[in-house]
């Protein structure tokens, strides 16, 4: 992005976009709660899921018997660090998606109609959001379903003014840049797999988006990149856990086994 939009330079001055590792390590863990920070959730539910290739909607697919979208809004309604959440789903599942989460006891559960892109659906959920000025915000892929909220106690007070913390984990494969029919291989040992959720203070990363509407910038593939563009700086999170995203069909199959083998 050449120019930073007014939605950004109100909340930074110039500094250099930079990629951190962290994890607490301590036998205390840090809480929000006791300095009364506010923190939402937001759910992203409202993706086609066309490379999932099924008739029923990929978010309401049962893993253990539970659908993805009960068991990623459960991992925040159950963490105390949570004080409310927001789900964006498409317009034409709603009743469906509502009557799921009430045999749950989410009915409480603020539900709205997503965009026509992800970027869209994270905009419109933080601006419903904005209402109850929350101090932080985790942002969620419902296809992340084996998250375990329990992690946020950890994760949230790393976030700070001008850092968002992004779950992940290091890269272990062998990665390769393919441009104009030329491979080039990346040092693996500075790569990073991002996952969800992403942390971050509420209004900054409120106005990255707003920076990436004013801006037209329609191609980034997670928030933590329009945060960066906007001026903030990134902090990874090791997070051990399977966080596996449901993409495929087969994926559904490697959860469940996951799922087992976390139980067991």
């Amino acid at each position: 992005m050449h120019g930073r939009s007014d939605a950004c330079r109100r909340l930074w001055s110039c500094h250099a976009s930079q990629v951190h590792v962290v994890r607490t390590q301590t036998s205390q863990r840090p809480s929000d709660t006791s300095n009364n920070v506010k923190t939402a959730a937001l759910v992203l539910a409202a993706g086609k899921g066309r490379r999932f290739n099924n008739s029923t909607p990929k978010q309401l697919h049962k893993l253990g018997g539970v659908e993805l979208l009960v068991r990623s809004v459960k991992a925040f309604t159950a963490s105390p660090q949570i004080a409310f959440v927001v789900v964006v789903v498409d317009d034409d599942l709603k009743e469906k998606s509502a009557e799921i989460l009430s045999q749950y006891d989410l009915s409480d559960i603020l539900m709205i109609p997503g965009g026509r892109s992800r970027q869209e659906s994270v905009i419109k959920g933080l601006e419903v959001l904005q209402g109850n000025t929350p101090h932080k915000v985790a942002i969620h892929d419902s296809a992340r379903p084996l998250f375990k909220g329990e992690e946020l106690v950890e994760i949230l007070p790393l976030v700070k003014p001008g850092v968002g913390i992004v779950v992940g984990k290091p890269a272990s494969d062998t990665i390769y840049r393919f441009v104009n029919d030329l491979a080039t291989p990346l040092e693996r040992s500075s790569l990073w797999i991002a996952e969800t959720p992403q942390c971050f203070m509420f209004e900054e990363i409120l106005a990255a988006h707003w920076s990436a509407s004013q801006e037209r910038l329609h191609s980034a593939t997670d928030d933590a990149q329009l945060y960066i563009e906007c001026g903030g700086k990134v902090a990874f999170y090791h997070y051990d856990s399977p966080n596996l995203k449901i993409t495929y069909p087969e994926d559904l199959q490697i959860a469940e086994v996951l799922l087992c083998r976390d139980s067991s």
